[in-house]
Formats: structure tokens, C-alpha cells, sequence
């Protein structure tokens, strides 16, 4: 063989050899693709599913209010005050306002302090940053992140963390009695705790998804003892291919929270309200538990759907990538 068959016969293998980067910086950007591709999904499904859930049970709430009558809306704060002495929560230490326009400056004073004691730290900065600039939005924030959305209930507000309990004089409707039986729970302290906790962990479900559609298989070696990178990925691994199921495990302790609060509003309701509230604490509560329930799998489901569109995505690319390589080598 003279030297010219020679060098014709490794070409080939030397375009193979110096396309073998080119290779990897293909899957990495097919990979980022896929991630984005996989995000958007997992964003779309559950918006798409949630909104309307969202929409419905609140529409449901506005119609239990209309029906429910001025008169048994004001004879919620007696059946609460009756609750309340039955219990002897005040002299367990739980502190009750009663909020209304009207109400004394001295009892304003008392109720914005108890407030700002319930807040967590973070609700406490932006609440002194909304003070000082007059910003809305700021106080929003601090409310939601304080408080959740039940912080805009018109109804009542329990506040773990400084042991108080916000009744509306003038309207307190259903959503009273769920606030009620966490307010009259064993162990306030554990309450103050566990409530933030649970809630807290909800937040989890977003780095979740994120992991797993941000992330790819990584072959990891059997047998032998793992450096620090591929500890990483074994972790990634086991995120990515279980992303639905821990994203929903993530909800599960707040929703299972929710249920039984849920089970205990309408067990006081049965006890000491009318049929009417009762009918309508039980409607609530049963739309709110439903609500979560399904909340909690759409989350799974979108994450799931996710990383099934990330690796469909990132292959179908990688396919292309290899065909188009193939080819070039072969011209």
C-alpha cells in the first residue's frame, strides 16, 4: 500500500475523531433546548389545568357568601365567640380581634402590632419597606408571603405565630370555622411551626421540575465509590426520574393538612351553627379539599410531562445531529 492509499483509507476515521466535540457541544445545546421546551410544557399543563380549578372554586365560594344570609354572616362571630369560651382558648392564650371599620385606635394599635408579630421575617422586611415608600405592592407581597392567599380572606385569619385569631364583625362567613379548628388545635407552638413548614415545602416543586428538565441520564458507574461530580448526577438521576412523584410529595403534607383542618371546620359547624351554615361550611370545605387534591396532581402530571417532552425533544435533536454528522463524513 503506497502512501496515498494509506492516507485515503484513515481519512475517514481522522473527520470522525475531530467531530467528536462539535458532537458534544450538539447534545449540550440540544439539551438546553430541551430544557426550555420541557419547562414551557410542565408551565402550560398546569396553568392551563389550574386556572379554570381556580376560577371554579372561587366562583363557588362568591355563591356560598350571596346565599348565605346577612344575618347568619354577623351570627358567625357568636358562634365563633361560643366556640372560643367552650374551649378556653383566650386562657390558653389565644388572642381574638374583631375587625371593622369602626373599630377604637387603641384596638387598631393592638391589632397592626399582633399582625406584625404573626409575619415571618422575611414578611416583616418587606412590610417596614412598604411602611416606609407607601408601596401597595410591597404590603401585597408581604402578605402573601406572610399569610398566603387566605391573607385576603374577607372572612378570618388565624395567625400561628402570635397566637391570634382576626374575625370580620360584619361578615365572617364559612371560611371562619376552617381558621377556628386551627386556632383550638393541642399544640399552638407546633402549629406556628408546622403550618409555615408544610407550606414551605410546597415551594420545593418548582426546583423539581427545574432539575428535571434542566438534566439528562448520566451513566453512573457500578460498583465503586462515587467522586463528588457523580454523586451529583446520581442525585440528579433520581430527581429527574422521579420528578411527578416528588413534586406531588412536596404538596402532600400541606394537602393532608388542609383535609383535616377541612374535616374539623365542618365537625364545628355541625355543632354549633345552623343547617344552613352547616350545608355551607361543608360545601367550602369539600370544594377546597377537592381543589388541593387535584392541584397536587397536576403538579405531578406536569412534571412528569415535562421531562417526557425535555427527552423526546433532546433525542429527536440528537438523532438529527448524528444524521447530519453521518452524512458529512460520508461526503
Amino acid at each position: 500500500m503506497n502512501l496515498q492509499q494509506l492516507s485515503a483509507s484513515i481519512a475517514p476515521k481522522q473527520q470522525t475523531t475531530v467531530s467528536t466535540p462539535n458532537n458534544s457541544k450538539n447534545k449540550t445545546k440540544n439539551s438546553i433546548a430541551g430544557g426550555f421546551a420541557g419547562y414551557f410544557t410542565a408551565a402550560a399543563i398546569s396553568s392551563a389545568l389550574k386556572e379554570p380549578l381556580l376560577d371554579y372554586s372561587g366562583e363557588i365560594a362568591g355563591n356560598i357568601r350571596k346565599n348565605l344570609s346577612e344575618e347568619n354572616l354577623e351570627s358567625v362571630v357568636n358562634i365563633a365567640d361560643k366556640f372560643i369560651c367552650d374551649k378556653n382558648l383566650k386562657e390558653k392564650g389565644l388572642r381574638v380581634f374583631k375587625v371593622s371599620n369602626d373599630m377604637p385606635v387603641e384596638e387598631q394599635q393592638k391589632l397592626k402590632s399582633a399582625i406584625y408579630e404573626g409575619r415571618n421575617f422575611l414578611g416583616k422586611f418587606l412590610y417596614k419597606k412598604a411602611v416606609k415608600h407607601d408601596s401597595v405592592l410591597l404590603s401585597t407581597m408581604a402578605d402573601m408571603i406572610s399569610f398566603g392567599t387566605k391573607g385576603f380572606s374577607t372572612s378570618a385569619l388565624y395567625l400561628p405565630k402570635s397566637r391570634t385569631l382576626l374575625l370580620n364583625k360584619k361578615a365572617a362567613g364559612a371560611e371562619t370555622f376552617k381558621e377556628l379548628a386551627v386556632a383550638a388545635k393541642k399544640f399552638p407552638k407546633l402549629q406556628a411551626v408546622k403550618v409555615p413548614f408544610y407550606n414551605g415545602l410546597k415551594y420545593l416543586a418548582l426546583p423539581i421540575i427545574l432539575i428535571g428538565v434542566c438534566s439528562r441520564n448520566k451513566d453512573i458507574p457500578d460498583g465503586q465509590q462515587l467522586n463528588k461530580k457523580e454523586k451529583f448526577d446520581k442525585f440528579t438521576n433520581f430527581v429527574r426520574n422521579n420528578a411527578g412523584k416528588l413534586s406531588m410529595a412536596a404538596l402532600t403534607p400541606a394537602l393532608l393538612m388542609n383535609i383535616n383542618n377541612s374535616t374539623k371546620a365542618v365537625n364545628i359547624a355541625r355543632k354549633y351553627a345552623s343547617k344552613e351554615i352547616t350545608q355551607a361550611v361543608y360545601t367550602q370545605e369539600g370544594v377546597n379539599a377537592a381543589r388541593t387534591l387535584l392541584a397536587t396532581l397536576i403538579t405531578g402530571f406536569s412534571a412528569f410531562a415535562g421531562v417526557e417532552v425535555k427527552d423526546w425533544f433532546q433525542k429527536r435533536k440528537d438523532k438529527k445531529a448524528l444524521a447530519l454528522q453521518e452524512s458529512s463524513a460520508i461526503k
